[in-house]
């Protein structure tokens, strides 16, 4: 598995050698931090060539410079740390800043006063680091190497602080199944798979563009992490390949001292209904003081989670003669043996829940070593290995199934930096990445059974009713994305200027295996149990026998940028960038790629490239300002604007397109129209063999962002600073799927009816468009229920089409107070108030899989789907906090009460949106297939979408018949039981696309608080910094359900229901943790 073939390794090859040759950075994004600043005398004058030293505390790094004739001073690229800073000048006292604390991306503005004196005498103080930002127009958020060792984090993943900051909004409704791992997020309206992850500058991305997680969805190394950045709108130009946010992580390195610890977090059956241990520990140090150090940290992970998953499931009387239907088809009895017997409610219609303890098994260990060098006080080196294996087996409805999804991911950096004079810096850097992931499954079914020869029994798409053969999560399919990267970046003082320039270079190899899902084995679709019940399907979908949907792509990114941070006044900075950023076309290194280059007329794909190459003209400008009013750095307006773009981001897009895009791979759908029986191994006649296409846009565009912002701070008393921002994106040529060889709606209204009668009887069209149905008679004009509508492009049949032709919107006020560690008390509280809208946006069906339909219901008509994007939250609101009680008392007392501290996460925002839909396509347009699109229903007349969720149902009655379910008039809305009025929905006259508008409710608000409760007791035999710490941490601490989305399928009996959570109930997690 992974890459097959060799005859084009040459690619790879040749950038391991330019790897090596060059030793140049893996990234822009450099993890380090700038201190800058004024020297003045008393009376406030600038004072010229002052000698100004800084210090690290920690590695003893040292680096000197000269102010300049304005007395100002500049320390670029410095590693994360303490710094004392020293300043020296005949005929003044010596002054001494100490303590200054530097964070990464963090220019600490430092302005010193010198007194007059001799040299000899020497003033020292306590440096503070700026509350207020004086310096760029940026907005992001540090997360603090506090914050990530002491807040209560679930499953110790540290990017679940990344949500904590404002314009972060999680995308809880989308699926992480199959290789799709980690959180996935938008910041500040920016699609969710446009996030760039690094550390230490290594792209920690995968081919999907998700970062820094396994399958298990953890992103393990706390140990290791110093503390990291969230950069999230108007980027300087040092930042690239990504428009979304920018998270920087800067790992822990060793010290003079040594330094360490030991840990183990316990969960087991007697706290919880699951067993969990992590354990680990870490260990840094000098190898040789002040020159060479290392540390090293390792983390493992066993878990095994038993939850009770709900299945709605035939009832044991629908599966007999005479219960739901007259007379079961012979063909569909054998497979009615394999549904267990339910176990719970009987909810009318022919179903039933069964409910079943599934035990969910996860392991992973994860590694880490660094090694710092100081060659000299001009030149230091560093270097540091990460590794991280994981396996995840998860249980499906019955034994005979399950899955497995196994990961690796590796990330190795060397860098070097050098300072060829005090205003002139360069670093060096250079890294390899490699992620790769695995699900695989096991359907252990009789073969008789199956539906596609060689392979194990496929699936029953039966809508409302869950299949006991498809296996947990996408499989199997395989990712394996490795990059070689390497740049090199100058920076520069110049009087006001803070130049900084550089340049990158990422060499891509990608190989996908597309085999997921039930498309290699078929997939059968009924609308309903009854018509699984008589054997009529809409259609049986399948990879046509004989595809190989293995590709493996190489391709490479440049980039070039310059950025001057310009003091033009001592109060106002300019922040003047402009980046250039390309990717080559994507090579499959096989000769296996290919594209329909014109999508409406060509009869067959071209062997070639799978797209023309967007992004040649990728020049992103960037602007923003700082304004210290008064000159106190108390008080700032800033602000700034930018045009970004994601660079490379279509691996999705392209796994998706390597399991239907002839000539290696296609799909074949077949219908009754065609003669389809539902049966064993249904024949596929030649004709209609691989007629279904999913495949990338040969004329694809560039997507590209527009980010702004306006931002006030405000320091605050008590080390407090308080944020108000506004922040916004207009996103153009953003990614989606949608139908890519629509139908022709050749029917013509009349009178509300779209009549289908062939041919139509002539007349001046009076209404919308609608599609037409088979069978249409004088009597009966609008025909049935199947269409017959010729496509655009009579050689193809329905094309999922990963086009770059959504736009997006998205405006926001955010609110941020935090308080800076002092006298034991941390605190953060981030409020945004935001909306995102879109035309819809995905690269792949989960990404919004659990709210809505990817496909558009039309797409030559984008502002009909026009809506709320499926991550937008009206609100979201998120606390965190520290505290270390007063620890004074001596003594036997002293012992018990001294080093208690507690933390705690508070998260609140409001519902995500989601789209109600019937259970069939009643438009007939056979958008994303006989059953695809969105189908959304139209609104009864009267009925307000704002009181779809409020007050009480209209009433009426679902279904027929002994398993109607009636709704009484004026029945409460907003509950468990009918969340939304679907009453108030009304299935679309034939040919007719429904007039409700797209994301126009939404879901149940989502709260959380995590609470932990430590007490630190000193072990002097280890040190200064010696203890013991014990820790109680509560997830979920009020055991608040945050409900999920409710049934969707409006015409059925179970609307509106909601039977899952998004939330997990009470969690205890007991930790032991030594530190020296």
């Amino acid at each position: 598995m992974g890459e097959h073939g060799g005859k084009k390794n040459s690619h790879f090859g040749v950038a391991l050698v330019l790897f090596i040759c060059l030793g140049l950075s893996a990234h822009a994004q450099l993890p380090t931090a700038t201190i800058s600043g004024v020297v003045k005398d008393a009376t406030g004058a600038a004072i010229p060539g002052v000698a100004v030293t800084v210090t690290n505390v920690a590695t003893g790094l040292t680096r000197p410079a000269k102010t300049s004739e304005d007395g100002s001073y500049r320390f670029s690229a410095l590693p994360v740390g303490t710094y004392d800073i020293r300043a020296e000048q005949p005929g003044f006292q010596t002054k001494v800043e100490q303590g200054l604390r530097v964070a990464v991306g963090d220019e600490a503005v430092l302005n010193i006063v010198l007194a007059v004196g001799a040299v000899a005498d020497t003033v020292s103080v306590t440096a503070e680091a700026p509350i207020v930002n004086t310096t760029s127009g940026t907005l992001g958020s540090l997360v603090s190497e506090r914050t990530v060792s002491d807040l209560p984090l679930n499953g110790r993943n540290f990017n679940d602080l990344t949500l904590l900051q404002t314009g972060v909004a999680e995308n809880r409704a989308a699926s992480t199944a199959g290789t799709l791992n980690g959180i996935q997020f938008s910041s500040n309206g920016a699609p969710t798979r446009s996030n760039l992850f690094t550390i230490d500058g290594t792209i920690m991305n995968d081919l999907h563009n998700t970062g820094a997680s396994s399958s298990n969805e953890n992103s393990l190394g706390v140990e290791g992490i110093r503390e990291y950045r969230v950069v999230t709108n108007s980027f300087s130009a040092e930042y690239g390949m990504n428009m979304g946010s920018q998270v920087t992580l800067v790992t822990k390195s060793g010290t003079n001292e040594l330094h360490g610890s030991v840990f183990h977090f316990l969960r087991n059956s007697a706290l919880d209904a699951f067993r969990r241990n992590n354990f680990g520990f870490s260990l840094g140090g000098p190898v040789r003081s002040d020159k060479l150090f290392y540390f090293g940290t390792y983390e493992g992970l066993r878990q095994a989670r038993t939850t009770t998953e709900l299945y709605t499931i035939p009832s044991l009387a629908a599966r007999q003669d005479a219960g739901l239907v007259p007379a079961i088809a012979p063909s569909v009895k054998p497979y009615l043996g394999f549904w267990p017997a339910p176990n719970g409610e009987d909810l009318g219609g022919g179903l039933a829940r069964f409910s079943r303890a599934n035990t969910e098994r996860q392991s992973e260990d994860y590694g880490q070593v660094r090694a710092d060098y100081n060659v000299t006080n001009s030149d230091s080196l560093f270097g540091r290995y990460t590794i991280t294996n994981s396996n995840d087996l998860k249980e499906g409805m019955i034994d005979a199934v399950f899955s497995e999804f196994p990961t690796r991911n590796q990330y190795v950096t060397l860098s070097q930096s050098h300072i060829f004079t005090p205003g002139l810096l360069g670093t060096l850097r250079g890294s390899f990445s490699r992620t790769h992931s695995t699900a695989t499954s096991t359907i252990d079914l009789p073969a008789n059974l199956s539906f596609t020869p060689g392979q194990p029994m496929g699936g029953l798409g039966i809508t409302g009713v869950d299949g006991y053969s498809t296996a947990p999560g996408t499989t199997p399919v395989e990712v394996n994305q490795r990059i070689i990267s390497a740049s090199g970046d100058i920076f520069y003082t110049l009087r006001q200027h803070s130049l900084k320039f550089g340049t990158l270079l990422n060499f891509y190899r990608q190989f996908m295996s597309n085999n997921g899902g039930n498309s290699p084995r078929g997939n059968w679709t009924f609308p309903n149990l009854a018509t699984f019940l008589t054997a009529a399907p809409t259609q049986f979908t399948v990879l046509t026998p004989g595809s190989s949907a293995n590709r493996t792509y190489d391709y490479e990114t440049v980039g070039l940028y310059l950025q001057d941070d310009w003091r033009a006044t001592p109060t106002l900075t300019l922040n003047l960038g402009l980046r250039y950023e390309m990717a080559t076309t994507p090579v499959e290194i096989h000769g296996d790629g290919a594209a329909v280059r014109d999508i409406i007329h060509d009869s067959a794909v071209t062997i070639g490239a799978p797209f023309i190459n967007p992004s040649k003209k990728n020049f992103s400008p960037r602007f923003g300002f700082a304004w210290d009013i008064g000159g106190h750095g108390r008080t700032s307006i800033r602000g700034g604007a930018g045009l970004l773009y994601d660079v490379g981001i279509f691996g999705t897009a392209l796994f998706i397109g390597a399991s239907a895009t002839p000539p290696l791979s296609s799909v074949s759908n077949l219908t009754p129209a065609q003669g389809l029986v539902f049966r064993p191994f249904p024949p596929i006649p030649p004709e209609l063999a691989g007629r279904e296409l999913r495949t990338v846009d040969y004329h694809l565009q560039q997507p590209h962002l527009f980010s702004y912002n306006l931002t006030l701070e405000r320091q605050l008393p008590g080390q407090i600073g308080l944020t108000v921002a506004y922040a916004g994106s207009r996103g153009m040529n953003i990614m989606q799927t949608k139908e890519g060889n629509p139908t022709i709606p050749l029917g013509v209204v009349r009178g509300g009816i779209c009549d289908s009668r062939v041919p139509t009887p002539p007349a001046s069209n009076s209404g919308p468009k609608c599609w037409r149905g088979s069978g249409a008679t004088d009597a009966n004009p609008a025909g049935s229920a199947t269409g017959i509508d010729p496509r655009l492009n009579p050689a193809w049949n329905t094309v999922e089409f990963k086009t770059a032709g959504a736009d997006s919107w998205y405006d926001s006020l955010q609110f941020t107070v935090v308080r800076r560690f002092s006298r034991g008390f941390q605190f953060q509280s981030s409020y945004t108030w935001g909306h995102a809208l879109d035309t819809t946006q995905s690269q792949i069906g989960v990404d919004n899989s659990v709210t809505s339909n990817n496909f558009g219901d039309d797409p030559s008509d984008p502002n009909h789907d026009k809506g709320s994007a499926g991550f937008d939250q009206r609100h979201g609101w998120r606390v965190n906090g520290i505290y270390r009680f007063p620890s004074n008392l001596s003594g036997a007392w002293g012992k018990l009460a001294n080093g208690w501290w507690i933390s705690s996460i508070l998260t609140w925002n409001s519902g995500f949106p989601f789209d109600p839909n019937s259970s069939t396509q009643r438009s007939r347009s056979l958008t994303g297939g006989t059953n695809g699109g969105q189908r959304r229903g139209d609104l009864v007349p009267g009925i307000k979408h704002e009181n779809l969720t409020r007050g009480g149902s209209v009433g009426c009655t679902l279904g027929t018949g002994s398993t109607a379910r009636v709704i009484a008039s004026g029945t409460p809305l907003g509950t468990p039981e009918l969340f939304y009025d679907p009453c108030a929905l009304a299935l679309p006259n034939p040919g007719f696309n429904g007039n409700a508008g797209r994301s126009m409710m939404y879901g149940p608000n989502y709260s959380t608080l995590n609470l932990s409760v430590v007490k630190d007791t000193p072990l002097p035999w280890f040190g200064e910094n010696g203890a013991v710490q014990f820790r109680t941490e509560i997830f979920n601490l009020l055991n608040h359900p945050s409900l999920g989305v409710p049934s969707r399928t409006f015409n059925l009996t179970t609307a509106g229901q909601i039977t899952s959570t998004f939330s997990r109930s009470r969690e205890i997690q007991f930790a032991l943790k030594i530190l020296f």
